[in-house]
């Protein structure tokens, strides 16, 4: 029997009623580096930041003592690793790569690569942030050079003359195993660095390579070019994500170790299919014992993480999938300790995000940070407790349902709530929720494919109810759909071709029906979002909102930015207007550019009835950064304009004048190229409850 909560409006959440936003604005500033985002952590200038390493504990002491940084501190539910490309000769071996964790010194990576800030692991969900998911039954690798060396012996790869490994194949040195290690993280750097350390002692070649994000987002996640790579997961609470690293025809980018191998397909099949909890847990226990008879990866340890954050910033929330306080509920319910709206919540990032899309093929961290604050899902999970919270769901319900071939499965019902929008006006109704499957699913989605496999097919029976009929029981069916798909508007993406590849950014179509909405990103300096005035969560006492601008009938403004990128000015993008009333789009205006850069869009009301409009002014500029690729540089500014009637003096003969406004800002991007390959960096989202490194 397939047990599924009940839902309401009224369900409690561990962190109080759920309402927000309270910050107008929150502005993520990139830095070069995790330690360089701590300093300004101290010094005042970031709230709160998005990693801390264990070796900065007294850099925030002082703070900590004065009363100017508070923590949170937990058992992250996550794990980091070294990833073996299981594909590549001799990483092919089984017995090769169980010789590689016998180099794995994991109690001197704890100890020193973290201060002792961690919990060492043998299994992949070992951390105890993962309660009763944990690895009971595993196989472990004692530190011991000796024993790498005796494996290493017995598959003939035996030391040379130089004390090289020769390969057996060719009777000539083994070739240098290739690893890459993440700069922005020290643990990661300290893990490879005594690795290879280790490697030196059995006389195993390698090249060890210290590198930005950049580098390895192209070598591992796509091009699954290399041997030994410094990964991480934030998996959450939901353990059947692991099918989608492990499993043998996940797409490369998601199970970029190309592990292959049908036992432990068959134990992930149980672990995502099964209808019960019992169940789930038993294929799990399976599959962390394969891990480690198999060994895809290594595990190294979970961090026994800190949070560090400003103390005027209160009501925080703590996810332990996110290791710490910055996360979107945080943004979403946090508020300044002396002024309750209105304040600037300033966020440290130690990276730009990848291709901020809800619909990337690989959703970094700071990618998936912008996804869930401008975008929205229909149910979340509690912070504390794990239980379903509804969001643009109300309600849910879960039915017995037969597929063709009378294979039993499931329809799952979503009622929404009636009064959400998207961020340009138009209403979240259960046809963008249905697109959103379909579309996902069509899309073959890296991402959320997985979460889709099922999906036979979905209708809205009305305006606000979405219907979804799934040819499994799973366990985790509710969620699949529920908890793991940013809704997406389908005015927007039903014509976008390539969604896994599109950056709305480029064509100012970041608009999700989130708390936040996206206003301007300088790729290397800052991403900014600010408060939707208009959210349907917002509480009853709230003074946010947008900034006021009130024209006489057939008046006219024209409204003007501009761009210069490198010193040069860029005339490539687009500036579009666009006034829309009660949900309806009431007119569009096409803007120009001018040779100097300076686009410019021109509203005209005479033909505008007096009434209460949102008007929205949407740049949107493609430019291409060396390593990086096409960047979205853009801003999105919106309007509460009134239109007022003209007062009996004026006559429809009256000229219609054109009134300048000044440019509220010029985007300038002066050394663009070198600050986006000093920052690059990085932390791929899996999904919304997961994220991986």
């Amino acid at each position: 029997m397939i047990k599924v909560p009940s839902a309401n409006a009224a369900v409690p959440s561990s962190v109080g009623p759920l309402e927000g936003p309270y910050f107008k604005e929150i502005r993520f500033k990139i830095y070069a580096s995790s330690q360089a985002v701590t300093q300004a952590l101290v010094a005042g200038d970031v709230d709160v930041i998005d990693f801390f390493e264990a070796e900065q504990i007294p850099d925030i002491q002082p703070g900590l003592t004065a009363g100017t940084i508070n923590y949170t501190q937990g058992a992250e539910q996550g794990q980091w690793v070294f990833a073996l490309q299981c594909q590549r000769y001799p990483l092919n071996i089984t017995d090769f790569r169980r010789a590689i964790a016998h180099l794995v010194d994991k109690n001197k990576i704890v100890a020193e690569g973290l201060q002792g800030l961690a919990y060492k692991i043998e299994t992949f969900c070992g951390s105890p942030g993962y309660g009763d998911w944990a690895g009971r039954d595993y196989v472990t690798y004692e530190f011991s050079p000796t024993k790498a060396g005796e494996i290493l012996d017995r598959l003939g790869f035996v030391k040379g003359a130089d004390g090289k490994r020769i390969d057996p194949k060719t009777g000539l040195t083994m070739r240098p195993l290739v690893i890459y290690a993440r700069v922005e993280h020290p643990h990661r750097i300290f893990s490879a660095r005594e690795l290879a350390r280790q490697m030196d002692v059995v006389g195993i070649p390698y090249e060890l390579n210290e590198v930005p994000r950049a580098v390895t987002s192209a070598k591992v996640f796509l091009e699954q070019d290399y041997d030994i790579y410094t990964a991480g997961w934030g998996g959450g609470p939901d353990v059947d994500w692991m099918y989608d690293n492990f499993y043998s025809t996940s797409p490369p980018s998601m199970n970029f170790m190309l592990f292959r191998n049908s036992t432990m397909d068959a134990a992930l099949d149980r672990l995502k299919f099964s209808p019960t909890r019992e169940q789930c847990v038993q294929a799990q226990q399976e599959v962390e014992r394969i891990v480690s008879e198999q060994l895809p990866c290594i595990p190294l340890y979970a961090k026994a993480y800190i949070s560090p954050y400003s103390s005027r910033v209160t009501h925080v929330v703590d996810l332990a999938w996110r290791s710490g306080v910055t996360n979107w509920m945080t943004f979403f319910y946090a508020r300044d300790r002396d002024q309750k709206y209105g304040s600037v919540l300033n966020v440290g990032w130690s990276s730009d995000p990848q291709q901020p899309s809800p619909l990337y093929n690989i959703n970094w961290w700071w990618d998936g940070m912008v996804v869930d604050t401008v975008y929205e899902y229909l149910m979340d999970a509690d912070p504390v407790t794990f239980k379903e919270i509804p969001w643009l769901a109300k309600s849910w319900s879960v039915e017995p349902w037969t597929a063709s071939g009378d294979i039993p499965g499931l329809k799952i019902t979503y009622n929404l709530v009636e009064n959400a929008t998207w961020h340009d006006g138009l209403p979240v109704t259960a046809d963008d929720v249905v697109f959103t499957w379909l579309y996902t699913q069509r899309e073959a989605n890296p991402v959320y494919i997985s979460y889709l496999l099922n999906l036979v097919t979905a209708e809205a029976t009305d305006r606000f109810t979405a219907v979804a009929y799934l040819n499994t029981t799973s366990y985790w069916a509710l969620h699949w759909l529920g908890e793991n798909i940013p809704m997406i508007p389908k005015h927007i993406w039903e014509n976008i071709t390539n969604s896994v590849q599109y950056q709305p950014i480029t064509e100012g179509n970041l608009i999700g029906s989130g708390s936040y909405k996206f206003k301007e990103y300088r790729p290397g300096e800052y991403f900014i979002i600010e408060a939707n005035p208009n959210y349907w969560r917002r509480p009853k006492d709230s003074t946010l909102g947008l900034t006021p601008l009130t024209l006489t009938q057939g008046e006219s403004r024209t409204f003007s930015k501009a761009v210069v990128y490198h010193g040069t000015p860029i005339t490539n993008g687009t500036y579009t207007l666009t006034l829309t009333s009660a949900g309806e789009l009431v007119k569009t205006v096409t803007g120009s550019v001018a040779s100097n850069g300076t686009y410019s869009a021109t509203l005209d009301t005479t033909s505008i009835q007096p009434g209460k409009y949102l008007l929205g002014l949407k740049l949107a500029v493609p430019v291409s950064v060396p390593e990086i690729g096409m960047v979205g540089l853009g801003s999105l500014d919106q309007y509460d304009l009134t239109v007022q009637a003209p007062t009996p003096t004026t006559t429809t003969t009256t000229p219609t004048t054109t009134t300048p406004v000044p440019m509220d800002y010029t985007l300038i991007v002066g050394a663009l190229v070198v600050i986006v390959v000093i920052v690059a960096a990085g932390y791929v989202v899996l999904r919304r409850r997961g994220s991986t490194t």
